[in-house]
C-alpha cells in the first residue's frame, strides 16, 4: 500500500494581497504538485513543487525543470512565467475571458505531465454592510459581515481578517485558506452572513477579505482538514483522502474573487 503525506500551507494570491503556497509533501512515487490559481483582477498565479521520497525527507521539493501551461478551452494561451523559486505567473498583458474554461498542464522531465480540470472566472460577491456586536454576558466582540448573493445555485465562500495598529500589521491573514470556509446551504434569501470573534481593541483597524470560491476549492479545504484530525489517529479506522482536481499529480487548480473592506475600530470609550 502506498503512503502519502500531505502538509499544505496554502496561502491564496490577491492584488492587495501576495500569499505564498508552500508544500512538503512525501510520497514513494514522484508527483508534481500545482497549487494555481485564477482570478479576474490577479490573473494566474502558480506554484509547482515536487513529492519527496519519505526515505530522502531532506531533500528539496523544488521542481527545477517544470514547465507551465495555461490552456483557454482545448488551445494553448500561454507559458507562464517563473518569477520566483516555484512561482510562476501569466503575463499582464494577457486578458482572460468569461465563460471560457481554463487548466494547467505542467510537464517536467521524469514525471508524468500533470493536467488540472478545467475553471471558469467567477462573478465577485461584494460586502454591503460591516457591523460590531459585544457579547456582555461572555465578555466578547464579534464582527459581521453582511453580503447578498443572489444566483440560486449553492456558493461558496471564505473569510479572513489582517488586524492593524498605529497602521502595522498585528496579525496576518490565516495560513490555511480558507479556514473560514461556508456555503450558503440554509439560506432563505440572498442575504448572507458570516462573523468573526475579534480580540476587543488590541488592534484600531481591520481590512476584511471575503473571497468567493468555487465548490473544488471548498471541498479540497474540508477534506484537507479531515485529514489532518484524523491522520495519526491510532484508533482511526481509516485515513480521509484529500480531495484534488489534478490528473498524475496533488494540489488544486481553483477559481476565486476578492472583495475588500476596511473597518475601523472604536474603543469602549469612543462607542
Amino acid at each position: 500500500m502506498r503512503f502519502v503525506y500531505l502538509l499544505f500551507t496554502l496561502i491564496l494570491f490577491s492584488c492587495e494581497l501576495t500569499k505564498e503556497i508552500d508544500y512538503e509533501t512525501l510520497g514513494y512515487t514522484p508527483k508534481i504538485i500545482i497549487n494555481g490559481f485564477i482570478s479576474n483582477e490577479n490573473g494566474v498565479n502558480v506554484m509547482v513543487k515536487s513529492t519527496v521520497s519519505p526515505s530522502e525527507l531532506n531533500a528539496s521539493d523544488y521542481l527545477a525543470s517544470a514547465t507551465v501551461y495555461l490552456y483557454e478551452g482545448d488551445n494553448l494561451l500561454a507559458e507562464l512565467v517563473e518569477t520566483d523559486s516555484s512561482k510562476y505567473e501569466l503575463a499582464e498583458n494577457i486578458q482572460l475571458k468569461s465563460n471560457v474554461a481554463y487548466h494547467l498542464k505542467v510537464e517536467a522531465e521524469g514525471y508524468e505531465t500533470a493536467i488540472s480540470a478545467d475553471q471558469y472566472l467567477l462573478t465577485k460577491v461584494a460586502i454591503d454592510t460591516v457591523y460590531v456586536a459585544n457579547d456582555t454576558i461572555n465578555w466578547a466582540k464579534y464582527i459581521y459581515v453582511d453580503f447578498y448573493d443572489k444566483l440560486k445555485e449553492y456558493n461558496y465562500y471564505a473569510l479572513d481578517l489582517q488586524y492593524y495598529s498605529n497602521g502595522v500589521k498585528e496579525s496576518s491573514p490565516n495560513y490555511f485558506i480558507p479556514m473560514n470556509a461556508f456555503n450558503d446551504e440554509g439560506y432563505t434569501s440572498a442575504l448572507i452572513r458570516s462573523y468573526y470573534k475579534i480580540n476587543g481593541s488590541q488592534f484600531d483597524s481591520v481590512k476584511i477579505y471575503l473571497y468567493t470560491i468555487p465548490k473544488v476549492f471548498y471541498d479540497f479545504v474540508e477534506s484537507f482538514f479531515d485529514y489532518e484530525m484524523n491522520y495519526g489517529d491510532y484508533d482511526s479506522e481509516f485515513i480521509f483522502t484529500v480531495t484534488t482536481n489534478i490528473t498524475n499529480g496533488y494540489g488544486v487548480f481553483s477559481s476565486y474573487e476578492v472583495d475588500t473592506c476596511l473597518y475601523i475600530n472604536k474603543t469602549d470609550d469612543e462607542e
